[in-house]
């Protein structure tokens, strides 16, 4: 049998820092009309990508502005 592998406490993804440098700009009170807008773009990618050859990229472009987005949103929340 093969050996099991731990559980990390955590998952992280690589993000460009230039994304934590947007999200930052938006002033709070538009943050969730963003996150909304970064939603719907996610899934259109994703929709893409599996149906009609879609980049990849794309979809990863979301993902990484929608991370970055939530975290400054969190960040601005726990303070």
């Amino acid at each position: 049998m093969g050996q099991e592998m731990s559980s990390p406490e955590f998952f992280s993804r690589k993000i460009d820092y230039n994304y934590f440098k947007r999200a930052e700009k938006i002033p709070s009170a538009d943050a969730p009309h963003y996150l909304d807008s970064i939603v719907v773009s996610l899934h259109r990618a994703l929709d893409d990508w599996r149906y009609n050859d879609g980049d990849v990229d794309d979809v990863s472009m979301c993902v990484d502005a929608l991370s970055a987005l939530w975290s400054t949103i969190e960040d601005r929340v726990s303070v």
